[in-house]
Order: structure tokens, then C-alpha cells, then sequence
């Protein structure tokens, strides 16, 4: 699988490959519902985007060609070939208009006219939409060294940007507001502000980084470091707001549920939190002769739970830095996390077991049993909490957790190291 593209209404999944197939799953029924394979034996499938209305898909091929497939026909319904491999192809945010990439044009076509409106001479180097964003009505695309905005209905130049290191797998993100852009390579991160075009400092991180994220209300970008190193920078003055500096190798990380502490577990069992404001260390915990390999905030930010290798999982005050709770187990624990509402505490062990206890008491109220549990098993709770996932290698189990009966099993072809709920507790996205 080259590239992957979720519908805009969240119930379709579309993937290209490197052997030229187009495929379309039901994400609610998990059958396929569409496919397709380019005319051409040696053609691979560089992107694939969902229109705005979730009826049709763009895709971009090595074979010199874009194409619009109708899901509901399964048929193709407008063919555009180009001179080179397209390398990515993506729908205006109206749906009125596709943007398509080769490695030395970006042209825009008007769907609704059957034309080409733009046709943008700029080198072009990440594969797989990686370089290609089309936010309101600007393109963003990242060319020799530097990241260019374009006017989409015109294609004239408005702003460009340095960024040294530009490959094929380098990317590019916009917050939600859009008024900035950042660019991460190697150990640099680069963001301006889109307006002004001013260029804020660059941040530098001592890890290959290997993720950037803003938050929510887009004044923070998290950097996520190769060997587990976290920064949180504020993204107007470039100042760091917190950095993790821990004895040891994380193991785990957790946010309070408010942003104002960020929690840590090491493999040489130290718990640590700091507060992001004022970037001090508030609590230190170190359990002899053990792996923290989980650690999770409660909703109300005055607690926390950690999961140990020496068989026991402890809930933390963090104002009086006191455990309040021990519970013992007869293997070592792998997991640990609150319920949405704070009321219980799902814990998996390495007995094979996942066990709910009240948070308030430690009292367990329910048992289930599981199968291969490892040091990469994960579980995630939706936010309804009548249900609940947990992973082990390469499967996923769902239960009921009221009446305690398995729902299903989801088989993976890798080792599972993330997964997690939507907001609206419809689907499970695996990593």
C-alpha cells in the first residue's frame, strides 16, 4: 500500500497500491466496495483523494495519468494523462476542482467546466500527497528547498519559504486556522506565519523527528523525537513550553486531560510529571527493580495511573505526590488507563488477563481473558465506555463491557502499536 484516503463522511476507506490497484472498503462492514487496477502492467498508485461529497475518488499514477472513479458505477468517468508519472492528485475543498502534481507541473482542472484553469511550472519532490495542500483557496507544495504558496485560481506566486532538506518522504502541515505552516526534516523544525510571512525560529531536536502536531487551538506544535524525546514549543515567540528530560529511556507518555502537565514513564522506573507552563518537574516516583510501561492522566487532571513490570499497578495523587492505590497482580502489568468518566480503571497483565477496577476503591469489578499479551499490547476505551479494545501483536479484540461477551477480532498483517477511538466512538484507526 502506496497511500490511504478516508472519505469525508468517515465510512469509506480507499488505499493505492504499488501494483496499480485502486480499492474502496465500508469502514462500518469492512467489505470491499470498489476496485480497480490501471491499464498498465508496471504502474503504481501514488495518491488517492475523496471528493468533498465521498462519491467519487481522484487517483495519481505512475502510468503518466490522474483519474476521477465513480464508487457507485465503479466505473472510471474522466481520464487526464500528463507527459510524466503524476505523483499527486487532490480535490479543492469545494470539490469544484482537482489540483494534480508531476515532478515539474502543478496543474488545477475545473471539473465542473472539463478544463485545465492552471498550469504552475514548480518542481515538485515528496511522493503520496506528502507535498501537495490545498487550503481555502491556496496550494501549498514543497519544491527545491522551499515551500511555495500558490493562488489556485490563478497560479500565481504568493509566498515561498525556505526549508533545507527537501526529499521525497519529507511533508508539511497547517494547523486549523491555517495562519501557519510548518515543515519538519531530520532534526529541524521550521514554521511561518502565512499572513506576514514572517519566519519564526527554527527549533532544532536533538532526535530524528518523526512527528509534529498542533494543538487544538493551534498555539503549540509537540515534537516527537526517533528515541522517544517529546518537546512542546509555542509556535508565535518559538519558546519551548516543556521538555522532557528523564533519567533513562521513556517507555511511555501521557497529556492531562486539561494540557498543563505532561507525564512520563521510563524503563528504569522512574514516573515523572512536569508542568508545561513553567517547564518544572512537579512529581518523581522511582520503582526499584521495574519498566513503567504505561502511565494515564484522569479526566480531572489530579490523578495519575501507571502500569509496572513488578506486577503492580498504582494510582498517584499528584498534589500530595502519594500513592492512594496499590493493586497487586501475579504478572507483570502492560497497560493501564482511566474511563472517560474517571470512574474505573481498565488494567491488562501479562497473565493474559484485562481487569476493571473502580478508581475511587480498587475494588476489581469485572475480568476478561485475553491471549498472547505482550509489551506492546495497548487499550483504548471510547468515550461511552460499552465497549472496549485491547491489542497484542497483531490482533485486536473488542468487548461488550456490560455484559463481558467478545465482539469481534481484527487480524492486522503487522505488530499493532497504537490504536485508538474516533470522537464519536464509530471506528478504531490501528498503527
Amino acid at each position: 500500500v502506496y497511500c490511504l484516503a478516508v472519505s469525508t463522511d468517515g465510512r469509506q476507506i480507499a488505499a493505492g497500491t504499488s501494483e496499480g490497484d485502486v480499492l474502496v472498503w465500508d469502514a462500518g462492514t469492512r467489505k470491499q466496495v470498489f476496485s480497480y487496477k490501471e491499464d498498465s502492467t508496471s504502474s503504481s498508485i501514488h495518491a488517492v483523494d475523496f471528493s468533498p461529497d465521498s462519491t467519487r475518488l481522484v487517483t495519481a499514477s505512475s502510468n503518466c495519468v490522474a483519474s476521477v472513479l465513480d464508487i457507485a458505477t465503479r466505473q472510471r468517468v474522466l481520464l487526464l494523462p500528463h507527459n510524466k508519472e503524476v505523483i499527486a492528485a487532490k480535490y479543492s475543498p469545494q470539490g469544484d476542482r482537482i489540483v494534480i502534481a508531476t515532478q515539474d507541473h502543478v496543474r488545477v482542472y475545473d471539473y465542473i467546466n472539463h478544463r485545465f484553469l492552471v498550469d504552475i511550472r514548480v518542481k515538485v519532490i515528496p511522493l503520496f500527497n506528502n507535498g501537495l495542500l490545498w487550503f481555502s483557496d491556496h496550494l501549498f507544495v514543497i519544491s527545491n528547498e522551499r515551500i511555495k504558496q500558490f493562488e489556485a485560481s490563478t497560479g500565481s506566486i504568493v509566498s515561498e519559504w525556505p526549508v533545507p532538506g527537501t526529499n521525497e518522504f519529507s511533508c508539511i502541515s497547517l494547523p486549523n486556522h491555517g495562519k501557519f505552516i510548518a515543515y519538519s526534516t531530520d532534526r529541524t523544525v521550521m514554521f511561518w506565519d502565512t499572513l506576514t510571512d514572517t519566519r519564526f525560529t527554527p527549533i532544532q531536536h536533538p532526535q530524528e523527528i518523526r512527528s509534529i502536531s498542533f494543538s487544538p487551538d493551534d498555539r503549540y506544535l509537540a515534537i516527537g523525537g526517533k528515541e522517544g524525546k517529546v518537546q512542546v514549543w509555542q509556535v508565535k515567540n518559538g519558546k519551548q513550553m516543556a521538555g522532557m528530560k528523564p533519567r533513562g529511556t521513556v517507555y511511555c507518555l501521557a497529556v492531562s486531560v486539561d494540557g498543563r502537565q505532561i507525564a512520563a514513564g521510563t524503563a528504569e522506573g522512574h514516573i515523572f510529571i512536569w508542568d508545561m507552563e513553567t517547564r518544572k518537574q512537579v512529581f518523581s516516583h522511582n520503582e526499584d527493580n521495574s519498566r513503567i510501561h504505561a502511565v494515564d492522566f484522569s479526566p480531572d487532571s489530579t490523578r495519575l495511573v501507571t502500569a509496572s513490570s513488578n506486577y503492580n499497578a498504582s494510582v498517584w495523587d499528584i498534589a500530595t505526590r502519594q500513592r492512594v492505590l496499590l493493586l497487586p497482580h501475579d504478572r507483570a502489568v502492560l497497560a493501564a488507563k482511566y474511563s472517560s468518566q474517571g470512574d474505573r480503571i481498565v488494567i491488562a497483565t501479562q497473565d493474559h488477563k484485562i481487569k476493571r477496577f473502580e478508581a475511587s476503591t480498587g475494588a476489581m469489578v469485572s475480568e476478561w481473558p485475553v491471549h498472547d499479551s505482550s509489551q506492546s499490547s495497548c487499550i483504548s476505551l471510547p468515550k461511552h465506555g460499552n465497549f472496549m479494545a485491547y491489542s497484542t501483536n497483531r490482533t485486536v479484540t473488542l468487548w461488550d463491557t456490560l455484559t463481558r461477551n467478545q465482539i469481534s477480532v481484527i487480524q492486522r498483517p503487522h505488530i499493532i502499536r497504537s490504536i485508538a477511538f474516533s470522537p464519536d466512538d464509530r471506528y478504531l484507526a490501528i498503527g
